[in-house]
Formats: C-alpha cells, structure tokens, sequence
C-alpha cells in the first residue's frame, strides 16, 4: 500500500486494505445510501426533468464509488458528499428561481 497525503492508493488488489480504508468505503456508502432517499423522494418537490438529473447523477457515483473504492481510499465519501451538494444546490434553485413547492 502507497500512502500520498490523505488519499493512499492500493497498487495490487492482493494487497490488504487498512481499517482505514474500510472505514472510509463503509462511511462513503451509507452517505450515497442516504443520498439515494433523498434522491427519489425528490419527486415531491422537483419536476421529473429534475429528479431524472438526479437520479443519473447518484447512479454514476455509485458506479464510480464502486470501481474506485479499492484504489482510492476517500473516493466514495467524496462521491456522497457530491451528490449530497448537487442534490441540495438543485432543489434549493428550484425552489428559489423556478418556484418548486411541494
């Protein structure tokens, strides 16, 4: 295992992953789990044009969280925190500018 800073990288997949590096994945995927309710609960309040956006948004970091989450230790919590800020930047938008209310 190669450490760089924050973000350690696993060269092989036959190398052991750290405590660390599991706890980081687990964290990641409880937030894109998370953010994947908040997600399709959207159509409560955003047109369906929106939470589609959404929808493919969260389905491309899970996908990348998942292909990425051995090489890159903080990949998936940095792939949860990004859909939790395009999900929160979209409807707070909508809400103020195109006039989406529940």
């Amino acid at each position: 295992m190669t450490g760089r800073g924050t973000l350690m990288t696993v060269t092989s997949p036959h190398d052991e992953l750290s405590s660390r590096h599991v706890l980081y994945a687990l964290v990641g995927a409880a937030l894109l789990l998370v953010m994947g309710v908040f997600v399709f609960a959207s159509g409560l309040v955003a047109p369906l044009w929106a939470v589609g956006l959404l929808v493919a948004f969260w389905g491309f970091a899970v996908m990348s969280s998942l292909r990425t989450w051995r090489r890159k230790m903080l990949s998936p919590v940095m792939w949860g925190v990004a859909v939790g800020l395009a999900w929160v930047g979209l409807i707070s938008i909508g809400g103020a500018v195109l006039d989406w209310s529940p």
